[in-house]
C-alpha cells in the first residue's frame, strides 16, 4: 500500500487539499467529507475545442502559404534559367 501525505492549501480554495503519493501530486478541491462530490465528466470544453481549431487553422494557413510561395519561386527560377541559357 502506498503511503499518502495530505497538505492543506491556502490558495483561492480554502477547502482544497494536495495529496502526495509515491509517484505524483494531485489537487483534491472537494476533499472527502466536505459534502461535495467531484465532477465525473472529464471532457474538453467548447472554448478549448474552438481554440484548438483556431490554432490549427492558423498553422495550416501558414504552412500552405509557405508551400505555394516556394512552388512559385521554383517556377520563376526555372523560367529565368531557361530564358538565360542559349538554345542548342
Amino acid at each position: 500500500m502506498k503511503a499518502m501525505q495530505t497538505f492543506n492549501v491556502q490558495h483561492s480554495t480554502p477547502n482544497a487539499q494536495v495529496e502526495r503519493t509515491a509517484a505524483s501530486w494531485t489537487l483534491n478541491v472537494f476533499p472527502a467529507g466536505s459534502g461535495k462530490s467531484r465532477p465525473t465528466c472529464a471532457g474538453f470544453t467548447l472554448m478549448e475545442m474552438l481554440l484548438a481549431i483556431a490554432v490549427s487553422a492558423i498553422v495550416l494557413s501558414v504552412v500552405t502559404t509557405t508551400y505555394f510561395s516556394a512552388l512559385q519561386l521554383r517556377n520563376r527560377t526555372t523560367k529565368a534559367i531557361d530564358d538565360a541559357l542559349p538554345l542548342q
